[in-house]
């Protein structure tokens, strides 16, 4: 029985090389008593290694969960104020800053939807929501995203109409 098993010595390269992978697939093909199990140590037979082992990769791990963090809390913070500003003052509800507060709300379901939602799936291999999820998550992440495309043209005829 060939058995193929990836490790993290210090002896084997990290990451490992393209060569290194087709091998290993090679291998499994090879045997077909492996062709269906998962032996590889950490990782699957198509080379995922899961979000147990991915957050434990601080290089590949840390920079994802930061940016995720930053997206959240700047587009929630950021858009919130904008709203806030042009609810609160009578002096800024114009008709270009009634186009920026429906900007805003597109982006603040974004930010608050979708930042975290995308941060956590790049750690999963597969959806876990369910199919109705699934659906509904990508009608208002194009929802928002047409909307957000939307207000920016109106925003561009409607300077581009008015007199300077």
């Amino acid at each position: 029985m060939t058995s193929v098993h990836c490790t993290d010595s210090p002896t084997s390269a990290y990451p490992p090389s393209e060569n290194d992978f087709a091998e290993n697939l090679t291998n499994l093909s090879r045997d077909e008593s492996t062709t269906n199990r998962t032996d590889l140590g950490f990782m699957d037979d198509v080379g995922f290694c899961g979000a147990a082992c991915i957050l434990t990769m601080y290089e590949i791990s840390l920079p994802v969960i930061i940016t995720g963090a930053l997206t959240f809390v700047v587009g929630i913070i950021g858009n919130s104020l904008v709203i806030f500003s042009v609810c609160r003052n009578k002096c800024l509800r114009t008709g270009i800053n009634f186009y920026l507060v429906s900007l805003a709300m597109a982006d603040l379901v974004t930010a608050a939807v979708f930042a975290p939602m995308e941060t956590v799936e790049f750690f999963l291999k597969d959806w876990q929501l369910g199919l109705f999820a699934c659906k509904g998550v990508a009608f208002v992440h194009l929802l928002t995203r047409t909307c957000s495309a939307l207000t920016l043209t109106a925003i561009a005829v409607e300077r581009h109409d008015s007199p300077i």
